[in-house]
């Protein structure tokens, strides 16, 4: 058999599982780390390419110059994803560089699953299973910078600690992986909380191998403290920076009991947004199915505890999506790499593979509109850069400070304007869901903003919130209607932005021109 033979074999042979050094994959990387700058290489440098990640760059630059997370503005996310943001902020203020931080975290997550993967499947499948995986984080609603992009590798970095600590019967050497797997959880666990039943899933089946091994009850309970402790550190440790600053109560309620006052999804969007996730998931979910009976047809299947070790991990964090309440995109993305895992028995060459993986591909492309994302990240540069523009005359840092009540967050930052209220994020003042859940009456917060006199008022043709707060909204409409006077709008994320000036700011002689 020749060389080349033999090399394609090895590439597609599903049983195959590497015994080499990481290096010998080099050529498998270098494509995952293609496939993540072909997908979200279009919006690199979009200043503002979609809302959420928009507030934590703005809360993470401004956690340079001293501002306080849940203090001075005001977010439920943990530290731990401003923090991210402003680690990326000290390469550059601009978005570039939380941006290639992303792209690198989701190659690292696709590198990571492959590397899993070669343990249930050939190479070529498992390469598959890494690159749908930066595919369908864009198709799932996390084309930039969500924080599942961020938290995921760290998850994956758990899944593969657990399964190696069955490749080995070393009791020291499975604490240390242990002890480290309940760090990446505890640092997991700070950039979003609804990791806790991965990271507790994880932590059981630890211990329970350490049981295996005979190790004593003393011990077994002492680990059992020591894994828990270690996974609850990083947040112990925040708790007490904000106790020790006096802003314990507002760190408290900010991370824990804003979100259990959150109002529910209902009427359309409800529907809307569980028939998306469920129309995208299905394949998926047909797809691992598949792979899981394929792989248990086997009769010298391999890695036999990895594999179960990864359903696991995936009804464990079926359990994070189901616990959130309301259904959005992203929220699916804890399933993603476990599903994939799952279905790489099914990936390979052989028949099957070669319809599924085509398919596959071509339906997470369509949904991501990764074809389309040149086009939208240039219309959105240019409408932002319009709207800057038209906001910036109107604005300084000091005073006439501009309020956005719908629309880019990320005009604060590109404008320079000075803030009038810590809930920066339109959606806290604006959205009916958020009436109960931000710690003050959101109609008082709007009225001692307007009665500040804004330069400027950012608001939208129709509402990107399920339902407006009624009387926010009717707060902001008097006042536009009264005091203010459209000066341009914009087209972005499928509505128009408008820019409202007040009166007295506009040269009588002036006539206002909408673009």
């Amino acid at each position: 058999m020749t060389s080349a033979s033999a090399s394609w074999r090895d590439l597609t042979d599903w049983r195959a599982f590497p015994h080499s050094k990481i290096m010998k994959d080099r050529s498998a990387y270098a494509l995952i780390l293609l496939c993540s700058v072909l997908v979200r290489g279009a919006y690199l440098g979009d200043p503002a390419p979609d809302y959420d990640e928009q507030l934590y760059q703005f809360i993470g630059a401004r956690m340079l110059q001293g501002d306080v997370p849940f203090v001075d503005l005001w977010d439920r996310k943990p530290v731990g994803l401003f923090l991210l943001y402003a680690f990326a902020n000290l390469f550059g203020p601009g978005v570039l560089p939380y941006q290639i931080m992303a792209l690198l975290f989701a190659a690292a997550g696709g590198a990571m699953i492959y590397r899993i993967g070669v343990r249930f499947a050939g190479k070529f499948a498992s390469l598959v299973a890494g690159c749908l995986y930066i595919l369908a984080l864009s198709a799932f609603g996390a084309a930039i910078g969500q924080s599942e992009v961020f938290y995921m590798p760290l998850a994956i970095g758990m899944a593969a600690l657990t399964i190696k600590s069955f490749e080995h019967d070393d009791v020291s050497q499975i604490i240390r992986m242990s002890i480290l797997a309940m760090l990446l959880g505890g640092i997991m666990l700070q950039i979003k909380y609804s990791v806790a039943p991965q990271c507790a899933f994880f932590g059981i089946v630890l211990l329970w191998r350490l049981r295996s091994l005979e190790v004593g009850t003393v011990k077994f309970i002492g680990l059992g403290i020591l894994f828990a402790g270690i996974g609850m550190t990083p947040t112990l440790l925040v708790a007490g920076a904000y106790l020790y600053m006096g802003h314990f109560d507002a760190f408290f309620f900010s991370n824990f009991t804003s979100i259990l006052s959150r109002g529910a999804l209902s009427g359309p969007y409800e529907v809307m947004f569980r028939t998306r996730v469920l129309f995208m998931a299905v394949p998926l979910v047909i797809v691992a199915a598949v792979g899981m009976i394929k792989y248990n047809e086997h009769k010298q299947r391999a890695h036999q505890h990895g594999y179960w070790i990864i359903t696991g991990w995936t009804l464990s964090a079926a359990i994070s999506f189901l616990m959130m309440g309301n259904i959005y995109l992203h929220y699916f993305i804890p399933l993603l790499p476990g599903l994939l895992l799952l279905a790489t028995p099914m990936l390979g060459m052989d028949l099957g593979g070669m319809i599924i993986v085509p398919l596959l591909s071509l339906f997470f492309t369509v949904v991501s509109g990764v074809a389309f994302s040149h086009e939208a990240s240039e219309q959105d540069r240019a409408s932002l850069s319009l709207l800057t523009e038209k906001v910036r005359p109107y604005v300084g840092k000091m005073h006439s400070c501009m309020y956005i009540f719908d629309g880019p967050t990320a005009l604060y930052r590109t404008t320079e304007s000075c803030l009038l209220t810590r809930y920066v994020y339109p959606d806290h003042l604006s959205n009916e869901m958020e009436a109960n859940a931000i710690g003050i009456d959101p109609k008082y917060e709007v009225q001692n903003i307007l009665k500040n006199r804004p330069s400027v008022l950012v608001t939208a043709s129709t509402p990107i919130v399920p339902k407006y707060n009624a009387v926010t909204d009717k707060l902001v409409d008097d006042a536009v209607g009264k005091s203010y006077t459209r000066v341009a709008e914009a087209y972005y994320f499928h509505r128009f932005i408008y820019i409202n000036v007040r009166n007295d700011l506009i040269d009588a002689k002036a006539q206002p021109t909408l673009r």
